[in-house]
This record gives structure tokens, sequence and C-alpha cells, in this order.
């Protein structure tokens, strides 16, 4: 009986053996081990992730970097590797049967850089869409500085521009466009991120349609506190605006170069019967300005395909008086007529620019004003008076004839002639002579 037994025993035992060989040859299990390093310094590197393919197998190294997958089917497979800090990884090929396969991976430590989420952010054609966002990735292993600059005058801002990213850290950016800014059809430029070892970039690209509008800008007159400013609005193709007559036209002005940043807005008036013009004409007249200060001008037109607007137009105010070497002269006639002693009583109480030294010129200085007198302007074409040149007594009753220097702005003829005559026994002035008065003072050096 025993006998039988160990028989049977060693019978199962011999089937188990074959059974276990057949498995071996028919479905063969291997394991892929291997160690995560970085490749410059060799140093095993914890918590990278590691995916297995074909499959659904993923895993993270443990501190010394090492990783395995077991139990696998015999076959070819590919591993992806990835960590902080680092590029990806690909290894393929790897083929696995009945055996431990070891594939090390070293990976290459990315440049401690800022880095962007995409390549391109496309604000489209759409009018409404003036917002986009796009994100900041920090995959270094330490917090980085960060910065965005730009002269591209259709991105009107960006936020935020700067700071610091911690590692491992993601931000958004939001970037604003202005639609009035673009030029017909594509438009694009490039942001670039600086950080403190390197550079990234993003595409930023934006559509405009053609709105059958042309807008052209003219400076006219400037004085110390006021502007002209010429506007056209027209059809490039010098047809009627019809359906696509504007329906809105304004200016913006402001001291900043970019007029729409807290500037000041004018609407201007558009005639009803616009759709049946080939053009708009407005003249606008800027008030409230400061002398000796520059000014930016830009005006807009609107209409049912979008927003057209003009160049910038610049311009400088005048100062409150013209000014050439040591002399100053007042922009405008304190008197279109008077004689001798008002002309020079009118520009003794002057205080232009606030100033009480004003007094009527020599003929040397009137001289010098009539050579300049398109670029002064207001001069009229007849007599200007100049300051006190002689006095004599007449023959006959006591009286005395004063006399002034005088120019011709019309022709620049000279000389002296009487302003008026004294009568001492009575206190009268009589025999008066009248012309125009344009005041001057002297500016110490």
């Amino acid at each position: 009986m025993k006998k039988l037994i160990y028989t049977t025993v060693a019978l199962f035992a011999v089937a188990m053996f074959f059974t276990a060989c057949d498995e071996t040859r028919d479905g063969a299990r291997g394991s892929i081990t291997g160690v995560v390093m970085d490749r410059t310094t060799g140093e095993s590197i914890p918590v990278a992730n590691v995916r297995l393919l074909p499959g659904e197998s993923s895993l993270f190294t443990g501190t010394d970097g090492f990783f395995q997958f077991e139990n696998l089917e015999s076959g070819t497979y590919t591993l992806f590797v990835s960590a902080d800090g680092y590029r990806d990884e690909t290894i393929s090929g790897v083929v696995v049967s009945q055996n431990i396969v070891r594939r090390d991976v070293a990976l290459e430590r990315l440049p401690a850089i800022v880095t962007v989420d995409r390549t391109t952010l496309d604000f489209g054609a759409e009018e409404g869409v003036t917002e986009l966002s796009f994100s900041l990735v920090n995959r270094s292993r330490e917090d980085l500085e960060w910065s965005i600059t730009t002269a591209t005058p259709w991105i009107v801002n960006i936020t935020p521009n700067s700071g610091t990213i911690e590692h491992g850290i993601t931000r958004a950016v939001q970037i604003t466009i202005d639609r009035r800014l673009l030029e017909v059809g594509n438009n694009t430029t490039v942001l670039v991120v600086m950080s403190d070892n390197g550079r990234s970039e993003i595409t930023i690209t934006a559509y405009r349609q053609d709105t059958r509008m042309r807008v052209a800008t003219t400076l006219g007159q400037t004085t110390t506190t006021s502007a002209t400013i010429f506007n056209r609005v027209f059809t490039p193709e010098g047809s009627r605006f019809d359906n696509e007559a504007p329906t809105a036209i304004w200016i913006y002005f402001s001291t900043n170069p970019n007029p729409t940043n807290e500037g000041t807005r004018i609407n201007l008036t558009i005639p009803t019967s616009a759709r049946s013009h080939f053009a708009i004409y407005t003249t606008t007249e800027i008030p409230g300005l400061t002398p000796v200060t520059t000014y930016y001008v830009q005006v807009f037109a609107t209409n049912s395909r979008g927003t057209e607007s003009g160049e910038i137009v610049t311009f400088t105010t005048r100062d409150l008086y013209f000014t050439h070497g040591q002399l100053a002269v007042q922009w405008v006639d304190v008197s279109t007529s008077a004689y001798g002693p008002v002309a020079s009583r009118l520009c003794s109480e002057s205080d232009v620019g606030g100033h009480s030294d004003w007094r009527l010129p020599s003929l040397g200085e009137l001289g010098t004003m009539f050579t300049l007198r398109y670029e002064i302007g207001g001069f009229a074409n007849t007599n200007y008076w100049g300051s006190f040149s002689h006095q004599i007594p007449t023959t006959t009753g006591g009286d005395i004839d004063i006399f002034h220097f005088h120019m011709n702005f019309g022709n620049g003829s000279s000389g002296t002639s009487r302003s008026h005559r004294l009568r001492p026994t009575s206190g009268n002035t009589i025999n008066r002579t009248f012309n125009r008065v344009r005041c001057v003072r002297t500016i110490e050096p």
C-alpha cells in the first residue's frame, strides 16, 4: 500500500513539472527594473514618474531612484520617464521574456528658466475677444524671478508682468489687447518671458477685418492753451459709405504717448446723411491745455464692421510768449489802435506769464520782430509802435511834439513819427497818431 502511495506522489510531481514547463513556454513572465538618475551628476532622482506602455502601469521611484515592473507578459515595452526640473525621456524597444531586464534612465536637467504652457495665444477675429490668458511654469528646483515687456501698441496690458514664481508652481498671465490699434489683416507679435537664466517665448496673434474706412488727422493752429485738429473719415476706394457709414467718431488726447491710456475723449458729430457721403470732415478745437506741454491725439471711427483709428498726432502747446535769445514777444497785439502814452501804459500794465516788465520794443527789436513775423504770427500789415524816440517843442504856442519809433509790418519800412502833441498850458494831448501795439520784455540771462 505504501509503495502505491509513493508512486502516485511521484507521478503527480512529474505532472506538475511538465505543466510548469508548458506554462513557461506558452505565457512566460518577466520584469523591468532600473534606476532614474541625473545625467550630469549620476545622482538618483526620487519621485520620478515611470509609465509603462502598453498598459496603464505607472509608478514613482523611491529615494534611491529605483523602479520595478513585475509579472510582465513577454513582449516589447516603452518607458516614459518624467521628473520635476528634468526633460522627459522615452525608452522604447524594451524586450521582456522570462527574465529580468535592467534599464537605467538618465534625465537631463532643465535650465532654470520660466517656461510657458503653450506656443501661441490667438485672439482671432471676434471684436469682443480682448482678454486671454496663458500660464507660466517653473519646473526647475529653485524659485525664479521673471518679467515680460513689450513695445507692441495693441497689447495694452499684461497682468502680472513680473514677479517671483516658486519651483513647481504654475501662474496665469492675462493679456489685454486694443482691437482699435490692430492693422487690417493678421497681426503677430512675440512676447518674451525673461527669467534668471534664459528666456521663453509665446506668439500672440489677432485678426482685424477691413472696416472700409480710413482716418486721416492733421494738426491746425496751436496756441498756449488750445489746438485745432482737422480730421477726415473716408472710404479707401472713394465710394459712398452706404451700410458701412460710421456710427461714431471720437478723439482721444492725452500727455501719454498712448492717448487712449487715461486720455480725454471728445465725441464728434456725424451727419445724419452719412450713408450717402464719400467722406466726413470734422474740425475740433481742444481747449484747456497746459502751456509748453506735449500732447498726443488720435481719432477713431466705428461702423458695423469694426473700429478704425488714425495715426497718433503729437504737438506741443506754445509758451505764454515767443522767445528769441533774450527777447520775449507777446503772441497777440495788446491794442489795434493806440497813441504813445496809451501804448506805453498798456504794455507796462500787462502781466502775461506773471511778468510786470513788459514794454514797447526798441527800433532794433521791431526789426527782429519783423524778420520773425511769420514765426511769431498774428501781425497786421500796418504800423506798430516802438519805444520813445525824442521830443521837440513846436514853433508856436509852447506845445511839445512827442515822437516814437515805428515799423510797418507789411513792407518793413521804419522811422519815427509823432505819436501825439502835448499842450502843457492846458495839460491836453492833441494831434494824436494811432498804431498797433505789441509788447516785449528782456529775458534776464
